[in-house]
């Protein structure tokens, strides 16, 4: 189940709104834990069952492990947790990719098996991981089965993140001052879920029609369509994953539970270290406390601290996905952070050009990123210097029109002329994002200083209506295969 689709919006929220403040107001506060971890299984298990039984396998082993971590630190136990977790990671993502690789540079013939596709797995197992750390580490306080389990499998971010923290987390649901209904915390969560939801149904999935038809036929774009398919989805990926944190972050402030800020405006960054530091913010804290740091950080030298950064990026483009475009996808974005930094003083002295020059980088790396193989990325790049460079292909231009407007144009019989200016109406719409995207207010301030108003109450119902309306064609999030 996605929050972008009719059983969630129409069924799901509701229910679950409704029964877990309802066991709370008969102070029934286990029972509306029970009833919460229910609906997340339910959730989760939505379109294939058999991934409850993974989870539960994962849950239920991490649990034990870390019983036993914080009885006594035994470093043979905290392997056996990694290795379990890495392995069970391995197992699901990357083993018919690495079987693939070993038949291909080997010369191998092992065979690949038909493996059950896990939804987040890489989400819970980081949690799971990062939990044991600190349980090693005495960081950690016991927990009951069904805190713990309730935390890990919470719908709130199992599918596409962010990576939470036990202590961000368990607290706040043991917190009884969170446990009554509170009509603003409700109001601001509906306002920002509804922001979220139109960023990605009305937007991201409006870009991706554009961005899958150049995929689909890249020997057939001309040179500026090709940039153009390039940079529409660059903005789709962003509307995509920022509308999921909103949307993630509004149902949680519904429930009284603050999930942490995972995307922060990172196309205004003024350079990759900054940039990162604003797109998946919880990746990133992730991999800093537990990866970076323990490798030494910037503890050992600049030469083993660059090192320790490329490793960061490296391990970033295999966490997202078994192919060789998030490999090659991490090493650019590896290499493009060392040398960000002795270019400080340029980005510093020129800021505009330096954002510029960052969101360009981006255009291109998340190309490779999108790309199904890397005969695609040599496919995509190599179209970016055909002969027929200025050519633009109206049809594929025209997607950008959402099909509540193109109800009107055909009604009124004027798609010719809408055709013919194609290219202005394409260039405003972009114009128009490009200046949400480097100028605009977040979706989280606004959160932040929204006012239950008239003018407010008018704008979540027109713009929830029009996107419930418009799931028709639903759209996965991006950030759910990883």
């Amino acid at each position: 189940m996605f929050f972008n689709s009719y059983v969630f919006v129409l069924v799901f929220l509701p229910l679950c709104l409704i029964g877990y403040y309802g066991c709370n107001h008969i102070k029934q506060y286990k029972a509306a834990k029970v009833f919460l971890l229910g609906m997340s299984i339910w959730f989760y298990c939505y379109a294939e069952t058999k991934i409850a039984l993974v989870l539960g396998i994962s849950i239920l082993t991490n649990f034990v492990i870390a019983h036993f971590l914080r009885k006594e630190k035994s470093k043979f136990l905290y392997v056996c947790g990694l290795v379990f977790n890495i392995g069970l990671l391995f197992f699901f993502k990357y083993f018919n990719f690495t079987v693939g690789a070993l038949n291909t540079f080997l010369l191998t013939s092992f065979s690949t098996r038909t493996i059950l596709m896990v939804t987040g797995v890489s989400f819970f197992t980081f949690e799971q991981i990062a939990y044991l750390y600190d349980c090693y580490h005495k960081e950690v306080e016991a927990y009951s089965l069904l805190d713990y389990t309730l935390y890990i499998s919470s719908f709130l971010y199992i599918i596409a993140g962010p990576i939470v923290s036990h202590s961000d987390m368990i607290p706040q649901l043991n917190d009884e001052t969170k446990k009554g209904f509170d009509q603003e915390a409700f109001a601001r969560g509906l306002y920002q879920f509804t922001l979220g939801l139109s960023k990605k149904v009305l937007i991201a999935d409006t870009l991706a029609l554009v961005v899958n038809d150049g995929y689909n036929n890249v020997l057939g774009l001309s040179s500026s369509m090709t940039f153009i398919v390039m940079v529409c989805y660059a903005l789709q990926l962003y509307f995509d994953f920022s509308g999921y944190c909103d949307m993630g972050r509004g149902i949680g402030r519904m429930f009284q539970l603050d999930l942490p800020i995972n995307f922060d405006s990172p196309y205004k960054a003024h350079d990759l270290q900054d940039f990162w530091k604003h797109w998946h913010m919880t990746l990133n804290t992730f991999f800093t406390k537990y990866v970076y740091i323990p490798l030494g950080g910037s503890r050992k030298g600049k030469a083993r601290k660059y090192l320790n950064v490329f490793i960061i990026f490296l391990l970033s483009g295999i966490w997202h996905g078994a192919n060789y475009t998030f490999i090659l996808w991490g090493i650019l974005h590896g290499i493009a952070v060392c040398l960000a930094q002795p270019l400080k003083p340029f980005t510093n002295k020129c800021k505009h050009l330096a954002v510029a020059l960052q969101f360009l980088f981006n255009v291109f790396a998340f190309a490779i990123f999108r790309a199904s193989s890397i005969t695609q990325v040599q496919q995509l790049f190599g179209q970016l210097h055909v002969r027929n460079g200025f050519a633009l292909d109206h049809a594929m231009l025209h997607k950008i029109v959402m099909p509540e407007f193109n109800f009107v144009i055909n009604h009124y019989g004027v798609m010719d002329q809408v055709l013919q200016y194609m290219p202005y109406i394409f260039a405003f719409v972009f114009v128009v994002l490009l200046a949400f995207v480097f100028k605009g207010e977040n979706v989280e301030t606004k959160t932040n200083a929204f006012k239950p108003t008239v003018f407010n109450a008018v704008v979540v119902a027109v713009l929830l209506t029009w996107s419930i309306l418009s799931l028709g064609g639903v759209n996965t999030f991006i950030y759910a295969q990883f």
